[in-house]
């Protein structure tokens, strides 16, 4: 720091002795006279306070500290620029974890931070000054034909070097990045963290938090300080026609002054926001002056396991067990990708390198350019002069030393921008093609812009004539460039510079655009208000464009040719996509694919450049990328979501402290003494969320362990997928101490908080733990659904589908399985697989209990009623007898036609999971194995003999093999398990022939697939307040928490012969107490679109919802493939109403329901139909079955019972997939086991079908292996 002193101390003296009078330039517009002996003392007084300021800034630095080698780290980020020292921030933020950052730079100090002066930094040791290949098409004005490339050498990488201004660029980048398959970085995914990393002080842009933030470590402002002549600029712009705007609000097209990353006037770089807060940390580690030459990668399991870097000719190794993140910026970053075995395979062989994965690292390269040779020469003496800025006799180096104010705050002298649209410039909320960057100087002094860009001398020579000029500058700048560079190695040495390959304007159009902006540029200086100045464009003349007339586009080609730079915006060359796109680099978690354990998180992974300035963009990515990797590594969900419980259980009782308990129905629920204090329940309820706590830490020690099985492991029997089916069937052969069994499962462990029955519909909307399939558009259902595609929800957990279902339990028909049987399925009538739904169950109902030739009273699945129920619950069942239903039926009895409170797979008030009932009570099971977190992507099969020998799947980005001796069985659900005997080569030979898939047999798979299509259309009001909002159970001042269900009765009928009790029903009458069409279900889970949500809005929580469901359906739809790529969602396409008896039954069991809402029970409560508004059936008489059918396709959608896709049949059967005993008909040692199976769907909810299967299939193995006497 005592150069920066000596540096202000020599400023002062030279232009002291050398300037006699006081400066000519009055920017502030007043009496800038006085003594010089008081300015020159003034002036000394400020160096010394920046002097011991910035001793109490180096103090504030984080410690520069050397690892040993071998040393072990949980993470290690490389490059402390923007994106690594927001990272290294905030994973530091978990204690229990040690990060070691790694930058090759040193520290930044108080000087680095003066706003102004950023241009000079470019001329230090901080800056590594790369040079681009020669050109003969672009920086023709620069030495040698090749562009200078600064990027930074210091802690804070580019954040302490850039200009600092602050731009987001245009949603609609981010939304282009979404659809190029990059899930998760929408505009909507990423608002989230511009703003979590921002504090907005601006003033009359605080307020909008919409989209800004207002307590993130980056301040963002505009400096106080304005020169008329950018006051006079934006004056222009609205001459121009343009908005002043807040360019990263909600549009971007338009003029503002500049938005900064400034903090009391001084630079806010990425050091001084998130490093400097967490300096005493004693988990983050940081060493700097050390340049990594390599990442460390187990070439066998292709796993980054840690870094070698240099330090002080000291080379030195080091590790993480969790991962390592390259944040080395878009040179940086692929440079060493490269030099450690990732990239053009060619390329690295050519150059020696050991070829680990084969990449396109280094392609994409993108930037933006800008064109310097705009400038105004005015006759007034208010824009800003360098040399005069810096005399000691003027007040402004003194203003800023002491008082963080003046020009000195102005960064790098730019004071505003503007972004354009050349192509439509009348329209003002679209995508700009060029930023327009004003700067109330010319630039001309030697010691700035052209020694920056090392500007060739003939050049030099012509700006030169306009040293002391006042006038102001306009640099257009192409921000969404079509033309891509690449980047490659020279040496297989980090210390030789790669070469960098522009290619500015290879696209041609890349140079009308930049011409089009350019005459925007112009146009600024003939507007009234800038020639009210006398602007004159300074004509500086290029002899290389002589032969060219001046202002012709040819003229300006040329012009540009020379004098287009860089504007240090460098992106792209570690791009960012889909696992299937070639051209990706990484995928959308930012890990390197191909590789375990690596990402990558700066502007290199851009797939496109983003609208303007890339620093807060590159802090959005870390920001972004901290949470994705904290998220894959925590293990402690479920605490952040019941400390909320507690938190919000808190405030709601401050917000309501002066509210008197509901005087509701819940004192009919739960009895009349809720008159103890507000305190006592507060207390009472944390206690209770403090037992939850302990049960949820009992919960998950009771999980089976995550095991990663070796390469080419065998085990006796393979099961894929851990869900219903799949823990129980492996589960019951783990019985069988000698048999080793594999499960493998996609998603990760069950928490108990899911085990809330309330929350289901949140769970259904968690992407996470659901695979959230869409259907294939249709333009006859699915109608009031965004894109008219119905949102398919299966399980991605362990426990799968029996972890986010509503826990209906319902067995089905007798008919259903007697009609399997009639189908050539022998063994599994009723009467065969009746002792399986019994071996199940434990009946918890009292009164059902004592009935057990239909209930079992010993199996791993309770299954039980409410504790109690609503007054309107009880009026449904009083409707149903109305109706003729006279008694209550026991629909998994002796019939099933009636109406009953529902039956729920719960046990003690929470969700009774297949991991629950079957996998938590063997988790010590030698024999059992479970893999979570794989991918399986195809059954391994022998195609000499037709046998399954294996499975191969994917776990952490890691390619496994695992073989079965015995068998192989599917229970992936009727959805994934077509997919994957598909893309095992088992479907129809036509279609996988199409995809270049080898088949192995031709099979119906993927057909026959049948939905129990549910109308969601019909809710009523009651003046029963049964206000079943989610605040209201969390309210503390309400001592039991109804969190059970909203689901409470159902009833079975038969609309064409509704005097029968004894045959098989056709329409299931599912009734909820609460309004089921709440916000956060329609849009999470429905996906409706706004139109029917508006319509919903006015719903005040006191409704009920009757939700007509067939049961029968005749209707089939099919599954099939899009991509030869199991991470490629199938196509599903439901086909719900072909038939048209379908419709016909719907509508019929829609009047059913209309009829028990006039019943006097439901009228008792003075219930009246919720009559929405349908404009697509407004041509349709209201009542008619022609206006129920319009209705009805548009509001019906999916119950998630999806079957029928690997049909069950006889082995002569065409159709069939599988034959009686479940093995796949053709191939050997492969078993399919879950919905799929069923030849036709049951009449009820299929969660206990499906573990009926799963038992019976479990039997049917051990039988075939001859175990089924030795299991235990």
């Amino acid at each position: 720091m005592k150069k920066t002193a000596i540096f202000f101390v020599i400023i002062a003296i030279i232009i002291g002795l050398s300037e006699l009078y006081l400066p000519n330039n009055n920017l502030y517009g007043d009496d800038t006279g006085g003594l010089r002996l008081m300015n020159i003392l003034k002036l000394f007084k400020g160096v010394v306070d920046f002097f011991i300021q910035s001793r109490r800034y180096l103090a504030e630095q984080v410690s520069d500290t050397t690892p040993q080698s071998g040393d072990t780290f949980d993470f290690i980020v490389i490059g402390a620029g923007t994106a690594g020292a927001t990272i290294a921030a905030r994973l530091s933020k978990i204690p229990q974890v040690k990060v070691l950052l790694i930058e090759d730079g040193t520290h930044e100090n108080l000087y680095m931070n003066i706003p102004f002066i950023s241009g000079l930094l470019q001329k230090t040791k901080i800056n590594r000054r790369y040079r681009t290949k020669p050109s003969n098409k672009y920086c023709l004005g620069i030495e040698g034909n090749n562009c200078v490339y600064p990027t930074a050498k210091v802690i804070g990488g580019s954040s302490t070097l850039n200009y600092m201004i602050a731009s987001r660029g245009n949603a609609k980048d981010y939304d282009s990045w979404a659809e190029m398959g990059n899930e998760g970085w929408a505009y909507k995914d990423v608002l989230k963290y511009f703003k979590k990393l921002e504090t907005m002080d601006i003033p009359e842009l605080k307020s909008d938090i919409a989209y800004h933030g207002t307590n993130g470590p980056v301040h963002i402002t505009q400096p106080e300080f304005r020169t008329d002549v950018v006051k006079a600029f934006i004056q222009a712009s609205k001459e121009m026609g343009y908005p002043i705007i807040d360019y990263n609000g909600k549009e971007e097209i338009g003029f503002s002054y500049l938005q900064a990353t400034i903090m009391n006037g001084t630079r806010m770089s990425s050091n001084r926001a998130y490093l400097n807060p967490a300096r005493d940390r004693n988990n983050l580690h940081v060493t700097l002056e050390s340049t990594t030459t390599k990442l460390l990668i187990d070439s066998s399991t292709k796993r980054a396991i840690g870094v070698e870097f240099v330090k002080h000719n000291q080379i030195i190794r080091v590790f993480a067990n969790k991962e390592v993140i390259v944040c080395a910026g878009a040179i940086g970053s692929p440079q060493l990708l490269m030099l450690s075995g990732i990239g053009p395979i060619k390329h690295l062989i050519e150059l020696g390198i050991n070829v680990i994965q084969d990449a396109p690292v280094g392609e994409n390269f993108m930037d933006h350019i800008a064109f310097y040779g705009l400038t105004w020469a005015i006759n007034t003496s208010t824009s800003l002069l360098p040399s005069e800025l810096l005399n000691p006799f003027s007040p402004y180096i003194t203003d800023f030393l002491l008082k963080r104010t003046g020009p000195f705050t102005i960064p790098g002298g730019i004071e505003a921008i503007g972004f354009v649209n050349t192509k439509h410039p009348e329209k003002h909320n679209g995508l700009p093609d060029i930023e327009l960057l004003f700067a109330g100087a010319s630039f001309k002094e030697d010691y700035i812009f052209p020694d920056i860009l090392d500007l060739k001398k003939s050049i030099r020579q012509e700006w030169s004539k306009y040293v002391g000029t006042y006038g102001w500058s306009l640099a257009s700048v192409l921000i969404k460039p079509k033309s891509r560079g690449r980047i490659i190695l020279l040496a297989n040495d980090v210390n030789v510079k790669p070469e960098i390959t522009l290619n500015y304007f290879n696209d041609p159009n890349d140079m009308k655009t930049m011409i089009a902006g350019l005459r925007t540029a112009l146009n600024f200086g003939q507007t009234k208000t800038m020639q009210a100045l006398n602007s004159q464009l300074v004509n500086i003349t290029y002899t290389e464009c002589n032969d060219y007339e001046y202002d012709s586009d040819a003229y300006w080609e040329c012009a540009l040719r020379l004098m287009t730079s860089t504007l240090f915006h460098y992106a792209g060359t570690c791009k960012m996509g889909a696992k299937g796109d070639p051209t990706a680099v990484v995928d959308p978690k930012l890990k390197v694919i191909g590789i375990q354990g690596l990402r990558v998180a700066d502007a290199s992974i851009m797939p496109e450049i983003t609208s303007g300035h890339l620093s807060l963009p590159v802090y959005m990515i870390a920001e972004k990328a901290a949470d994705m990797i904290k998220e894959e590594w925590d293990r402690n969900k479920f605490f952040k979501v019941t400390s909320l419980l507690l938190i919000l259980s808190i405030m709601i009782s401050l917000l309501q402290s002066h509210e008197q308990p509901p005087p509701n129905w819940y004192h009919r629920l739960y009895g009349n003494n809720m008159n103890e204090s507000k305190l006592f329940n507060i207390i009472n309820l944390n206690n209770k969320t403090l037992n939850f706590l302990e049960q949820s830490q009992r919960f998950r020690s009771e999980e089976v362990s995550d095991m990663t099985p070796q390469y080419n492991e065998t085990f006796d029997f393979i099961v894929i997928g851990a869900g219903t089916a799949g823990a129980t069937i492996a589960a019951r052969l783990s019985e069988i101490s000698e048999v080793k069994i594999l499960l493998i499962e996609a998603g990760f462990h069950e928490t108990f908080f899911m085990d809330i029955p309330m929350i289901a519909p949140i769970l259904s909307s968690n992407s996470n733990i659901n695979w959230k399939y869409k259907t294939r558009p249709s333009n006859k259902y699915c109608l009031g659904m965004k894109d008219n595609s119905c949102i398919f929800p299966a399980g991605k957990i362990i426990g799968g589908s029996s972890v986010l279902n509503f826990m209906a339990a319902t067995r089905g028909n007798a008919e259903d399985y007697d009609r399997w049987a009639e189908m050539g399925n022998e063994g599994w009538a009723y009467k065969d697989v009746l002792k399986y739904f019994k071996k199940l169950e434990t009946m918890d109902i009292p009164e059902l209990k004592s009935d057990i030739k239909y209930h079992g009273t010993n199996g791993p699945v309770h299954i039980n009623h409410l504790p109690s129920y609503t007054p309107l619950a009880e009026a449904f069942l009083e409707a149903g007898k109305e109706l003729g239903y006279s008694e209550l039926v026991d629909y998994n009895g002796k019939n099933q036609i009636g109406f009953s409170y529902l039956q729920f797979t719960i046990m003690n008030g929470t969700r009774m999971s297949s991991n629950r009932a079957y996998l938590h009570p063997i988790h010590n099971r030698k024999n059992l194995h479970v893999t979570l977190q794989s991918i399986v992507t195809k059954v391994l099969i022998d195609s000499s003999t037709n046998r399954s020998v294996g499975v191969e799947f994917t776990k952490k980005d890691r390619t496994i093999r695992v073989f079965a001796s015995k068998e192989v069985i599917l229970c992936a659900g009727a959805i994934k398990s077509p997919q994957l005997l598909m893309l095992s080569g088992i479907g129809p030979a036509k279609h996988l022939t199409e995809l270049g898939i080898d088949v192995i047999r031709d099979a119906s798979v993927g057909k026959n697939l049948m939905d129990h299509a549910t109308f969601y259309g019909l809710t009523w009001t009651s003046n029963v307040s049964i206000n079943s909002q989610f605040f209201n159970f969390i309210n503390p001042h309400i001592k039991t928490l109804p969190l059970t269900s909203k689901g409470e009765a159902i009833g079975f009928i038969n609309t064409k012969q509704p005097e029968k009790r004894n045959d098989l029903p056709n329409i299931e009458l599912l009734f909820a107490s609460g309004p089921l069409m709440e916000d956060f279900i329609l849009s999470r889970l429905l996906n409706y679109k706004n139109p029917l949500r508006q319509e919903w809005k006015y719903s005040d929580g006191h409704d009920w919802f009757l939700g007509p469901i067939l049961l029968k359906p005749k209707s089939r739809g099919q599954i099939m493939l899009l991509a030869n790529d199991i991470n490629v969602k199938p196509d599903i396409v439901p086909n719900y109403f072909d038939n048209p008896d379908d419709i016909k039954t719907m509508i019929a069991g829609i009047r059913t329901a209309l009829s028990i809402g006039h019943t006097k029970a439901m009228q008792a409560f003075d219930s009246k139909l919720s009559n929405i508004t349908y404009t697509e059936c407004n041509d349709y008489e209201y009542d008619s079955d022609a206006y129920w059918e319009c209705v009805s396709r548009i509001m019906t959608s999916t119950l998630f019972h999806y079957s029928g896709t690997c049909k069950m049949g006889a082995k002569e059967d065409s159709t069939a997939v599988v034959d009686p005993k479940l093995k796949v008909i053709g191939i050997q040692g492969l078993r399919v086991a879950d919905a799929s199976i069923m030849p036709e769907i049951t009449s009820g909810h299929l969660n206990i079908p499906v573990y009926m299967i799963a038992e019976k299939a479990a039997d049917m193995i051990k039988e075939e292996w001859g175990f089924l006497k030795k299991s235990c």
